[in-house]
């Protein structure tokens, strides 16, 4: 998220993007901690005045990822009325978002996440499960959704999880817990090349999304606006750091401390030295 500071006379009147304004865009290749980036007109979003600078951040890197999963684990475009549904990684920002927005629905929710997440979970009405495969295994048969952020063990446990017309959306690009491991690779793929043949699974990805139709995913984000404005989500910030601590606070995420989103404020006046300023839940 930043301002604009010139627009090219390549960008077209219809974009409405003037200096000065204040925009979100995606940067699927990165500079997105740069001082400045050259971006095309068409991928910035404006952001209303009113709309907090974190709260912008926490809808379009979360929200709008589990916003637009719901939408493909959507029979008819039917809510999620008295349907159970299973997150796969409930303690991190998407899939906190997720948990808030499937039991805004009245979904049944079960989230599995690191036991230092139980409490927080269940606090917002959701069921807490253990992130073991072993363990996911025991709900087999029982979800009408099953929403996957974490690839866990080549998404078997979670289809299993399936009952006889259940869905799953798995994430395209879930959080590296192997840390780059060949044989999760070549897992992943494999399971991408025989899901062809099973139409009840989906597969996600928020920078192809907006790239495939950013029309309409503005138009998704703008719908999260008036939601947020009405005080019907909640984005939770875990902290804010400095450029520096990136490293740092990565671990953390790896290791699923922190409670919420991590902002990244790389060109403000932060204390360099100070430790990072992340709420977390105990280790």
């Amino acid at each position: 998220m930043g301002e604009v500071v010139s627009v090219g006379k390549k960008a077209k009147k219809g974009d409405n993007i003037q200096v000065g304004d204040r925009i979100v865009a995606l940067t699927p290749n990165g500079n997105g901690n740069a001082r400045f980036i050259s971006i095309p007109a068409k991928s910035a979003i404006p952001i209303p005045s009113d709309v907090k600078r974190d709260d912008a951040i926490c809808l379009v890197e979360s929200y709008m990822s589990a916003y637009q999963m719901l939408n493909l684990g959507r029979t008819n475009g039917h809510p999620y009325t008295d349907a159970n549904v299973l997150i796969i990684g409930g303690s991190n920002p998407v899939g906190q978002a997720l948990v808030e927005l499937a039991l805004k629905e009245g979904a049944n929710v079960t989230a599995t996440a690191p036991e230092s997440h139980r409490e927080y979970l269940e606090k917002l009405g959701a069921i807490w499960f253990p992130e073991q495969q072993k363990k996911i295994y025991k709900l087999s048969g029982t979800m009408d959704l099953v929403v996957d952020t974490l690839f866990l063990d080549e998404y078997k446990s979670s289809y299993q999880a399936l009952n006889s017309h259940g869905k799953l959306v798995c994430t395209t690009n879930p959080p590296i817990r192997d840390h780059g491991s060949i044989f999760a690779r070549m897992g992943r793929s494999w399971f991408r090349f025989i899901d062809t043949f099973l139409p009840n699974i989906s597969y996600y990805d928020v920078h192809k999304s907006f790239q495939d139709d950013p029309l309409n995913f503005e138009h998704e984000f703008r719908y999260l606006l008036v939601k947020l404005r009405n005080k019907e989500i909640n984005p939770k910030i875990s902290g804010r750091i400095a450029l520096n601590q990136v490293p740092k606070a990565q671990t953390m995420v790896e290791r699923g401390l922190p409670n919420g989103t991590v902002v990244v404020l790389p060109w403000e006046k932060l204390d360099m030295t100070q430790n990072i300023p992340v709420i977390h839940v105990r280790d």
